[in-house]
């Protein structure tokens, strides 16, 4: 096997690994790994709406919406009417779902900061760097592939 297949693989391995270790984790507190980061990107984004959850997660609008209302009826956000466009719903914690949410996402952080710290400072940035790297490589072919 060449170095390229070789290397082809190992980052499926990385993002199947990765994906796995997520959604263990996110069971374990009472989520899914979509739940946690549809969390997560409601942390992120000011006003954020189911719209741009989809878009960021690249989840389907029916599954983003049921992870909503569950999250609505655990009484964790609410949805309300956008200020410039009523038909967008903002989507706003509540205060028992922000205490969820920080509780939820820090405990997360601090489990990836803990790993990055096992790295040293020059892994840390090789690996940034290689995933930069890899996905600026990755869009620029992916376009030019589409062109053929």
């Amino acid at each position: 096997m060449n170095d390229l297949v070789r290397l082809r693989k190992k980052v499926y391995e990385f993002w199947f690994n990765n994906n796995m270790l997520y959604e263990q984790w996110s069971k374990k507190h009472g989520l899914t790994s979509n739940s946690l980061l549809t969390l997560y990107v409601i942390s992120e984004i000011p006003d954020c709406t189911q719209q741009e959850i989809c878009e960021k997660l690249l989840l389907p609008k029916q599954t983003v919406n049921s992870i909503l209302n569950v999250f609505e009826k655990q009484g964790y956000l609410k949805r309300v009417a956008g200020k410039q466009d009523k038909r967008y719903k903002i989507i706003v914690y509540t205060k028992e779902g922000k205490e969820f949410a920080d509780k939820i996402l820090s405990r997360l952080a601090k489990l990836e900061e803990a790993a990055f710290l096992q790295m040293s400072e020059k892994e840390r940035n090789e690996f940034q760097n290689s995933m930069d790297k890899f996905v600026q490589s990755l869009k620029l072919v992916f376009k030019e592939g589409e062109g053929k």
